[in-house]
């Protein structure tokens, strides 16, 4: 590998050095830019996520087009504003100064070649910021637009609209099942559920908040039905089993935690794992409110 002690005067060092400086302030500048419209497009372009990719793309990418248009002028008796001599191949020097280059040249018996050069604009540093915000924006995303596990309690098919745009089209679920339902990913905030059945009999009509990153449960027609977080310790863990009841008075449930185990029980303790750290695994059950476990009620609204 070539290298070469270039003796920069003072002046020289500091524009030279404020090349790293540049880049490194646009590659933050543009990262800025790119997450700050990761997190917010999602809430406000709800559903148009190739629209979001190329805005976040395009405002990551303000920073870098900046610094290719904007370009100072050397200062007099100088011939750059950045760095003066870099290496463009792995034998060759190019410098900014003919004068200079050919002194160098004659100090160390190498050739001097006329080239039509212009000092770099750009390093590939500065694309970090751009590439770190597209890798983030997926899971920004997905953040932002929290899981809903909707289930269909009313014994038709139910057409299910948010915001007023249909997003799912759900069949009837009869008993607990873990396949019940479907997940859908919506986006955070207030929200307007609705759901009707074929004939446009309108079911339910829900204002919801979603919260980011969080799981959410919807039941349509859940009147009869109750739900539960079963809670089953496994080893040293078994003192830590218990049931909390979701409020009966809901179709809507903000999760209170992430859930292992969907319309299905926990796998019972095996005998004589007392000495065995164990842990705790969270099931969501679904019965007849006359078949539910007594329980602890949940502090969680989940609607406002």
């Amino acid at each position: 590998m070539s290298s070469l002690f270039v003796p920069y005067c003072d002046e020289c060092q500091r524009h030279a050095s404020a090349v790293s400086t540049r880049s490194l302030s646009i590659a933050l500048s543009s990262l800025i830019f790119g997450l700050t419209l990761a997190a917010v497009l999602p809430l406000l372009l709800v559903r148009m996520p190739l629209q979001n990719a190329i805005l976040i793309a395009a405002g990551a990418a303000l920073p870098i087009g900046a610094a290719l248009i904007i370009r100072q002028k050397p200062r007099t008796g100088h011939t750059a504003t950045g760095r003066a001599a870099w290496w463009i191949s792995k034998r060759e020097l190019y410098c900014t100064s003919p004068r200079w280059a050919a002194e160098l040249a004659l100090a160390n018996g190498a050739e001097v070649r006329l080239l039509e050069l212009r000092e770099p604009r750009l390093s590939p540093f500065m694309f970090s910021g751009l590439l770190i915000a597209l890798l983030a924006a997926p899971a920004l995303y997905r953040l932002q637009h929290p899981l809903v596990r909707v289930l269909n309690l009313t014994g038709e098919r139910i057409d299910l609209f948010l915001d007023g745009s249909l997003v799912a089209t759900i069949e009837p679920t009869s008993a607990e099942s873990q396949s019940a339902g479907v997940e859908l990913r919506m986006p955070a905030g207030r929200r307007h559920l609705v759901a009707t059945h074929p004939d446009g009999q309108r079911v339910a009509d829900e204002e919801i908040r979603l919260e980011s990153g969080s799981r959410h449960l919807y039941a349509a027609g859940s009147g009869r039905d109750c739900f539960w977080i079963e809670r089953t310790g496994y080893g040293r863990s078994k003192v830590e089993s218990s049931i909390e009841l979701l409020e009966r008075d809901r179709r809507f449930w903000v999760l209170p935690e992430s859930i292992d185990s969907w319309f299905a029980p926990n796998p019972p303790p095996l005998a004589g794992d007392e000495r065995s750290t164990g842990g705790v695994l969270s099931a969501l059950r679904q019965a007849p409110c006359s078949l539910a476990p007594l329980g602890s009620p949940s502090t969680d609204s989940g609607r406002e």
